[in-house]
């Protein structure tokens, strides 16, 4: 990998990470704990502790509360996405809350679970699973926030009913489904459900994958001929995703070379990488919207993870 470019892009995102959207320091900060293991990036997510999970236990029902009666509508459409969330409102709400259990438990050492179920009882996430998987559409339009929610949400309550629905084989089904594959963004949600898959089996970077490993495997071989096939159709972070899930396989990715050379070319004068055939000229100076992709640039460059 490229040395200058691994440089030039955390230089960026170390000196201008207050000015970014808090979801956003959150989300560079913890992978770039998690891949260097550094004080640095400790020390500033304690400093965000706070206003992300809580303190004290007062605190945290506050934060899980108010996460509760949020809005949190899908950034890109990709066609009827939106229209599925007035149908389960309750997925972004969810979903957001269990990444939150997940991180406390790996980066703070806190155990949200007490709290959580104390304001949202058992059954009724199970309730709402249960609902939500009678519906393979919109599983697949939710494709990252369906694998996360199934996911972490077995981690959570530890239920069979859950695991059937949290694990390769049944998501290695879906995208292979022959209905779903003349929706419109088929290929890009289909690589996200692949990919993600392969992340919350790791919890999100933290162990290695045993159990199924061969259907892993497939899964993410399935992404990468979706890549091949439709490559120029591909946003630079699914690409910059299958690098890092083929490294937590060690698996050889053909694309390898094709994807860190585009990398190469992508970054822009401000010093991070934007995804110019993707009508981001308009963004070019809001590093917002590029942070993703430069943070899965640097966990691919510090693999593997050090924490």
């Amino acid at each position: 990998m490229n040395d200058n470019l691994a440089f030039t892009i955390r230089n960026y995102f170390d000196k201008h990470l207050t000015s970014l959207k808090f979801n956003k320091q959150i989300h560079f900060l913890i992978r770039m704990y998690l891949f260097t293991g550094e004080t640095f990036y400790y020390e500033s997510l304690v400093k965000l502790q706070g206003e992300y999970i809580g303190i004290t236990k007062e605190e945290q029902e506050k934060i899980i509360k108010e996460s509760l009666t949020s809005v949190i509508p899908f950034s890109k459409e990709y066609s009827r996405r939106n229209e599925f969330l007035t149908k389960y409102p309750e997925i972004r709400i969810y979903e957001t809350i269990l990444v939150k259990y997940i991180f406390a438990k790996k980066i703070y050492q806190v155990d949200l679970k007490e709290v959580i179920l104390s304001l949202v009882p058992a059954k009724q996430l199970l309730h709402f699973a249960l609902k939500l998987s009678k519906d393979k559409e919109a599983i697949f339009y939710f494709s990252t926030v369906s694998v996360n929610f199934f996911y972490l949400l077995h981690q959570l309550l530890n239920l069979k009913q859950i695991k059937i629905y949290a694990n390769a084989f049944y998501f290695y089904r879906l995208v292979k489904s022959r209905d779903l594959q003349n929706i419109k963004y088929y290929s890009n949600l289909a690589i996200y459900i692949a990919t993600h898959c392969i992340v919350c089996a790791t919890n999100f970077y933290t162990k290695k994958i045993i159990e199924d490993q061969r259907i892993y495997i497939k899964l993410l071989q399935f992404a990468e001929k979706e890549i091949i096939d439709n490559y120029p159709a591909i946003s630079l972070d699914e690409k910059l995703e299958l690098l890092v899930c083929s490294k937590i396989l060690n698996y050889k990715c053909k694309l390898s070379r094709q994807i860190l050379a585009e990398s190469d070319n992508s970054l822009n004068k401000l010093g991070y990488l934007v995804d110019k055939k993707f009508g981001e000229a308009n963004f070019m100076n809001d590093p917002n919207f590029s942070e993703h992709r430069n943070a899965l640039y640097l966990m691919n460059y510090y693999w593997p993870p050090k924490v």
